[in-house]
């Protein structure tokens, strides 16, 4: 060692807490001597020091349980042609409800409509038409007589035409809600009686005839009627008239039949056609005709 040289072994050493911030660092590296300040050599150490990473810690105890939050309860309401979500109730928690009445937007809540999401999609196109359904088997239709109640006359189900397979039951009335067994809860197919009509004046002389359509309900009769010197081209006349028939049949029962008459006239003869409005008919009548 050269005189006046000094070992860095023999220089005298300084404690953490004798240096300070003024103070340098010397460093030799390959030959070259470095000073650094302490500040920022302790700036360089604490950037770039890392000591090995420590072992896992023991787990925590586990917090108190939160309360449960609420849920929306959101229902579907018009704005025009659009349809938006809104919250109506709210449920899942405890304590005070949200206020409700507020809209579903993209951003979240609002309570303007105008600003809530449309949830419909745009509309689709129209699918293909589907096959046709097999044809269905024919109903049935009621073939209905005029029943005699008292002062009333109902309708009853005399028969059953049209359908395929089983016929219905028959026997029940027309009631005012449907089909009844029960004779009293038929509708009254009469109206009010009416008010007397002014005396017509005196008609020509016209001829009466009765006739029997029988016992069993029909749906029509005829009946020819001889008369010498009618032909194809004469006028008649008739109708039914409100004269009880042999048996003392009813007059309000004669007129709630309400048949209808057609008269045929032919060669020394006239054939009449009886066609109730109201489904079938039965019993005798009376018909009043004119000739020429």
């Amino acid at each position: 060692m050269a005189t006046g040289e000094i070992s860095v072994l023999d220089l005298p050493l300084k404690t953490g807490s004798d240096i300070s911030n003024g103070d340098y660092f010397l460093f030799i590296d390959d030959g070259v001597l470095s000073k650094v300040l302490k500040t920022d050599f302790y700036e360089s150490v604490a950037a770039d020091a890392q000591g090995e990473k420590g072992n896992t810690g023991a787990t925590g105890a586990n917090g108190e349980r939160g309360v449960s939050g609420w849920s929306p309860i959101l229902a579907v309401v018009p704005d025009g042609a659009r349809r938006v979500l809104r919250v109506v109730d709210w449920t899942g928690s405890t304590g005070t409800k949200p206020a409700t009445g507020d809209y579903l937007s993209s951003t979240g809540f609002t309570s303007d409509i105008s600003l809530a999401t449309e949830v419909r999609g745009a509309t689709g196109a129209t699918g293909t038409g589907g096959s046709a359904g097999a044809a269905g088997a024919n109903g049935w239709s009621p073939v209905l007589s005029v029943i005699t109640d008292g002062a009333r006359r109902v309708l009853q189900v005399y028969d059953w035409v049209g359908g395929t397979g089983s016929k219905p039951a028959t026997g029940s009335y027309i009631g005012a809600s449907g089909l009844t067994a029960v004779l009293a809860s038929a509708v009254d197919v009469r109206g009010s009686v009416g008010a007397t009509g002014a005396a017509g004046a005196d008609a020509t002389e016209s001829l009466l005839v009765e006739v029997d359509v029988g016992s069993t309900p029909v749906p029509d009769a005829t009946f020819t009627i001889p008369h010498v010197g009618c032909t194809g081209t004469t006028p008649v006349y008739a109708q039914i008239i409100g004269i009880s028939p042999t048996g003392g049949r009813p007059i309000d029962e004669i007129y709630a039949e309400q048949v209808l008459v057609f008269s045929r006239p032919q060669t020394d003869q006239i054939v009449f056609n009886l066609l109730p409005k109201l489904g079938n008919f039965s019993g005798k009548f009376i018909i009043s005709y004119r000739v020429g």
